[in-house]
């Protein structure tokens, strides 16, 4: 006879799961990890920036953006 039980918490585990959401494009990154300062670090390596220009603060941006942030940059 199957006998359903409550799941025993003992054998669930907890993560931390970090979005990154591009103040842009809205695009958006997860990463799960064990600090707020490894998500930053591994979505800097994957290209992610915060950015300042003369007219607006960007405090996430997406690899994407930030390209496109430059060629403005390079054409004006």
């Amino acid at each position: 006879m199957l006998e359903l039980n409550t799941l025993e918490l003992s054998e669930l585990q907890t993560i931390m799961v970090i979005k990154g959401t591009c103040c842009n494009c809205t695009a958006e990154r997860i990463i799960e990890t064990q600090s707020l300062e490894d998500a930053a670090q591994e979505l800097h390596d994957l290209g992610w920036r915060a950015y300042q220009t003369d007219e607006e603060v960007g405090p996430v941006a997406c690899p994407l953006c930030i390209s496109g942030l430059k060629q403005i940059e390079q054409e004006e």
